[in-house]
């Protein structure tokens, strides 16, 4: 399955998308949390943030899980060898956030070799 090159580059944005929301989460959101037993947060502040942070933990959740559907549509339907389906299909299924950029790279943004021109 060949996809353009914009909309292989916007597949990789939306693929790195939940990584960068866990740096933020980890970089901004963890020691507010932490603070808390510091007097950092008042009980109301904590249920805001907690309210916050749950709703975009279930955004990211039913986005990565878009992603999947996109991701797995893609290997079933590519030319990647059959033995190597299955492998590609169970390292998405249990390393997903971390797997997609590699699989993006490797399959989507990058030209195999026997198409490149230049070989």
């Amino acid at each position: 399955m060949r996809l353009s090159r914009p909309l292989s580059l916007l597949l990789g944005v939306a693929t790195i998308t939940p990584l960068v929301y866990i740096a933020i989460f980890l970089a901004y959101f963890m020691p507010q949390f932490q603070s808390l037993g510091q007097g950092g947060l008042n009980p109301r502040g904590f249920f805001d943030l907690l309210f916050l942070v749950s709703g975009l933990h279930l955004i990211v959740l039913m986005f990565i899980l878009a992603l999947l559907m996109v991701y797995m549509t893609t290997v079933t339907r590519s030319d990647i060898p059959m033995n190597r389906k299955s492998t590609w299909i169970l390292a998405l299924l249990l390393g997903n956030v971390v797997v997609m950029p590699v699989f993006w790279y490797l399959h989507i943004w990058r030209v195999p070799r026997d198409e490149n021109p230049g070989n």
